[in-house]
């Protein structure tokens, strides 16, 4: 008798079934995002919003049938997405497009343009006919004078400007993450004011940071990476990463937070011979995640990932089990309530629709890798997951950018390898005193020289970029064939057949 084992596939609507039922945070985002986009586009009283809400509501809690009722309840949260995108659509208090005094303060790491230096800041008050009046607005500032830094206040004589930026996208961009005009400052235009005692984390570890890299060209890739500042990054450079693709890598992301989970993992691991040693253990992880977050100022991107990655902290430290998908969808919802402009927000949508591919194609192609025991199977994993993530935020990225590089798909495996090199060790770099800290600095210089080195090239060939705007619709119809193609995938099973066999 012998024994031999082989994986059998097989489709079934059930399998599907059972596995949106799975993720029920999942099937409540779906009609609450489409709520708030009803709000953008359908214009309704608010009353009449109110009513609608009032009777599905109703109707989910006293119908019987339960197809019914699970209409309802979606009916309901998308009316809930609708009310929340209309209470957050406000408009704002703050006089615009004509001259008043205004108090601004800078909280925000200067990033240089093109004869000017752009940052974020807050109007803390302004004079009308009634005198001065309070405020507390997020702006964009746009500065022309180097003697200002962050935290510094001033008052001048201007206007606040209702149009951030000429380009239509990302003016509307700006405004959906809760900008509310533009200042410009031009030098000597402009009375100081007492400044605020101190810094923050993000410009403190700006400035740690600069102590250990020599290369400009070098220094300014790993501040980006590791401090989430661009400050410093000239238009050669950015071209070169915009053209091939590796955008991503100069805003912190998921992508840098699991590094940095990565790592900070492999440091801790001999806490969990302790007693509680992985709850004490993910607890740490979690603090050192949101320090990260502070260091990087706290962009929604960042925002999203260390939430997710804090929901999968506790739930591998408490019970063990964990649905990415659920976890994701979980994070989303809690971001949206919070801010339903988030769902506008163009690094918001990279991150999620990046995390999404990753989780429902790049996750079951590693465990077909896994199972099957493929050669090479840790490298393709790091490429897969690359791949993956390149192919469902290139769409976006057409759309926004008005150009499509394909040569990312072959450059991204490359650099992933000193994208962690330059995340890693510059995080040790920023916790370890001076001297402990410097070998690591250099390693840290040495991968960002590197990775500005293949992007150059990359961009040099001119290859793989392909220019023209690419229509609403279109992005729309891919991402419906990309949902097409993962509920097909989710229908499929694979299991392990053991067959006995007795030999003549």
């Amino acid at each position: 008798m012998s024994v031999s084992d082989h994986w059998h596939s097989s489709f079934s609507l059930e399998t599907l079934r059972r596995r949106l039922r799975s993720v029920p945070a999942l099937l409540s985002l779906v009609p609450l995002s489409l709520g708030i986009l009803a709000e953008s586009c359908v214009e309704l009283a608010e009353w009449v919003v109110v009513l609608l809400f009032v009777v599905t509501l109703g109707g989910a809690l006293w119908l019987r049938s339960s197809m019914l009722r699970l209409s309802f309840v979606a009916a309901t949260l998308l009316f809930s997405g609708w009310l929340m995108a209309d209470v957050r659509g406000v408009d704002s208090s703050l006089p615009r497009d004509y001259e008043v005094d205004i108090v601004v303060r800078l909280d925000g790491v200067r990033e240089r343009r093109d004869g000017y230096s752009s940052c974020s800041g807050v109007v803390e008050a302004w004079r009308g006919d009634e005198g001065w009046q309070s405020a507390s607005s997020p702006v964009v500032l746009r500065l022309w004078d180097e003697t200002i830094v962050e935290g510094d206040r001033v008052q001048l004589r201007g206007k606040i400007r209702s149009r951030i930026s000429s380009v239509e996208n990302y003016d509307r961009l700006m405004h959906y993450r809760g900008y509310e005009g533009r200042v410009d400052l031009h030098k000597g235009a402009y009375k100081r004011l007492q400044s605020e005692d101190g810094e923050s984390l993000h410009v403190r570890s700006v400035r740690r940071l600069e102590r250990h890299l020599r290369d400009s060209s070098a220094y300014a890739t790993a501040e980006a990476m590791v401090v989430g500042s661009r400050r410093l990054i000239d238009q050669e450079l950015r071209d070169s990463y915009s053209h091939t693709g590796l955008t991503h890598l100069m805003a912190v992301s998921g992508l840098h937070l699991g590094i940095i989970m990565l790592v900070v993992g492999v440091m801790l691991l001999p806490i969990n011979l302790l007693f509680w040693g992985w709850q004490m253990r993910a607890v740490l992880i979690i603090v050192v995640l949101w320090l990260f977050a502070a260091v990087s100022g706290f962009s929604p991107s960042v925002v999203r990932s260390a939430l997710m990655f804090t929901v999968l902290e506790v739930s591998l430290a408490t019970v063990g089990r964990y649905s990415s998908m659920n976890t994701l969808s979980v994070v989303i919802l809690v971001m949206l309530v919070a801010n339903p402009n988030y769902l506008f927000d163009l690094s918001f949508q990279l991150s999620v629709v990046a995390v999404v591919g990753i989780v429902m194609w790049g996750v079951p192609m590693l465990s077909y890798l896994a199972r099957h025991q493929v050669a090479g199977s840790r490298f393709l994993a790091t490429v897969v997951i690359s791949l993956v993530a390149t192919l469902w935020t290139m769409p976006l990225v057409a759309y926004m950018f008005e150009d499509v590089s394909f040569m990312s798909i072959i450059v991204s495996p490359l650099v992933l390898f000193t994208a962690y090199a330059i995340v890693g060790f510059g995080v040790l770099a920023l916790l370890l005193p001076d001297g402990l800290a410097t070998p690591f600095g250099r390693v840290m210089e040495f991968a960002a020289k590197l990775q500005n080195s293949i992007a150059e090239r990359a961009y040099d060939t001119g290859y793989g970029v392909l220019d023209g705007e690419l229509q609403g619709w279109v992005v729309v119809v891919v991402y419906l064939i990309f949902m097409a193609i993962t509920l097909v995938g989710c229908s499929w099973e694979e299991k392990k057949m053991v067959t006995l066999s007795f030999d003549e």
